[in-house]
């Protein structure tokens, strides 16, 4: 269902979306609203694309304790896969960041001390477009795929929440799978997202600091540039 490459950001983000059209019941459901509101165009189309490619494949009932388990054991194998194939990304960024900085600074002491448009300041300014680009794109996608596993816990707590409304037919059953779906849902919010950069959780926070840094020294090598061809 996802047709990206294989290891890339953006195919990590298509398996995730795929996972939670799979993770709730959109027809019987008597939530107002998506439970994943991260890439919820991904989702929705991932849910579209179930039904006309496979519509034998139908969302798990997470009330039902053998599929809220099948349900688990797939996002634990889910995450697996998502950190085995981040590794080498991680390392790509790791040095396109470095690279900015390195590159971005070098540039800035050639400013101030040349005056004049160089070599160093054409190179400097295309690498860090292009690096730029690079880096915005994957930890961009990095920052969703650790927002799309954090929601799995509202989920859980919103299917606990259904379970409460309807009547049971085994109020032993019932508790004892809303107790299990709790469990669940606080080992969701306790562990570490699948994605991070040098044991840095990739957050919202830490993606916006890293683009305000390094677009602030791709700007400024731009500037650089552009000035020098003023001067010229």
């Amino acid at each position: 269902l996802t047709e990206r490459p294989r290891g890339s950001p953006s195919h990590k983000c298509a398996q995730l979306a795929v996972f939670q059209a799979l993770s709730w019941q959109e027809e019987t459901s008597r939530d107002l609203y998506d439970p994943f509101s991260t890439r919820n165009d991904a989702v929705v189309r991932a849910r579209l694309r179930l039904r006309e490619e496979s519509p034998e494949l139908q969302p798990l009932r997470l009330e039902q304790a053998e599929e809220a388990q099948i349900w688990w054991k797939l996002r634990e194998l889910l995450l697996v896969d998502l950190k085995a194939e981040g590794v080498m990304m991680e390392m790509l960024v790791l040095m396109s960041i470095a690279l900015v900085l390195l590159t971005g600074s070098f540039s800035l002491v050639v400013a101030f001390k040349v005056e004049k448009i160089t070599s160093i300041s054409i190179v400097t300014a295309m690498v860090n477009v292009v690096l730029l680009r690079f880096t915005y794109y994957a930890l961009s996608n990095a920052r969703d795929i650790n927002l799309m596993s954090k929601e799995h816990a509202l989920l859980l707590h919103g299917v606990v929440a259904q379970m409460a409304t309807k009547p049971p037919r085994s109020l032993e059953n019932q508790l004892r799978q809303e107790r299990f779906l709790l469990q669940l849902a606080t080992l969701v919010e306790k562990q570490h997202p699948p994605e991070s950069v040098m044991s840095f959780d990739v957050t919202p926070e830490l993606f916006s600091s890293i683009i305000v840094v390094t677009g602030a020294l791709t700007a400024t090598a731009i500037w650089n540039l552009g000035s020098g061809f003023v001067k010229l």
